[in-house]
């Protein structure tokens, strides 16, 4: 067989693999979010950018987003 066929076929099931995942995807989004997590993702915890220094030491487990901006515009300077 030639490799060329090979090739063409492997980007073929990628490309029909990438839509199922597409697929499935948005599937999901449609979905509520569960009770049990629905607190991960409350509206309120997002909204502060920069919370208290001794709320971050007890509470935050990775850095503040306004830590990762900063990190970020430091970065590309």
């Amino acid at each position: 067989m030639n490799y060329k066929w090979i090739a063409v076929i492997l980007m073929v099931v990628i490309y029909l693999y990438r839509m199922l995942i597409s697929v499935l995807s948005l599937m999901s989004e449609k979905n509520p979010i569960p009770e049990n997590v629905s607190d991960v993702y409350d509206a309120e915890t997002y909204a502060n950018l920069s919370p208290s220094p001794l709320v971050v030491k007890l509470e935050y487990s990775h850095p503040t987003l306004s830590q990762r901006i900063d990190a970020i515009r430091k970065l590309q300077s």
